[in-house]
């Protein structure tokens, strides 16, 4: 029996990459069930500046992450995956230059270490798509979708709008 057929159809896995790409299908009201979804922006001063400049950096990074497409496959996915990690990557830098206020410190550095989660996440899907290896691609995958849900809750939380997400998946702002 071949790998690709395992535990999903491969085909099905590669759409579901296709969203990881893009950051599409990052989480959903059940995963972040038990989190307030309302955004609660601080009043401090500090604090705004912060959420300003990482929404900034991270609404042009959205912008500038490769959106999958049924074009976007098979040999091109990987391509696009990895690319998404460098730009991904690129970012990360920014916002860690980034200076949190006391009160989001603790809250800025999670914000940050789930975002380099989700960046080696796709190098590692670039990497299982190109071998082939769908439970690793679908594993992978899964493990993405919760590491959105838990940015999401977590940034939402906190103020962030366009930093609760990565790519092109929608969001509320409140």
């Amino acid at each position: 029996m071949r790998l690709s057929r395992v535990l999903t159809p491969w085909p099905a896995v590669l759409v579901v990459a296709m969203f990881a790409a893009s950051g599409c299908g990052g989480s959903s009201k059940a995963e972040t069930a038990g989190f307030s979804s309302k955004t609660t922006r601080p009043d401090d001063a500090e604090a705004m500046q912060l959420i300003t400049q990482a929404d900034a950096i991270c609404k042009r990074l959205n912008g500038e992450l490769v959106v999958s497409s049924p074009a976007n496959k098979g040999s091109d996915l990987p391509r696009s995956l990895r690319q998404n990690a460098s730009l991904e990557a690129a970012a990360l830098v920014k916002l860690g230059a980034l200076t949190p206020p006391r009160q989001l410190a603790g809250d800025w550095m999670r914000i940050l270490a789930y975002r380099r989660t989700l960046q080696a996440q796709l190098v590692g899907l670039a990497g299982d798509v190109s071998a082939g290896d769908s439970k690793r691609a679908q594993a992978l995958i899964t493990a993405k979708v919760r590491a959105h849900g838990q940015l999401r809750s977590l940034a939402v939380r906190d103020g962030f709008s366009d930093c609760a997400v990565v790519g092109a998946t929608p969001h509320a702002h409140g």
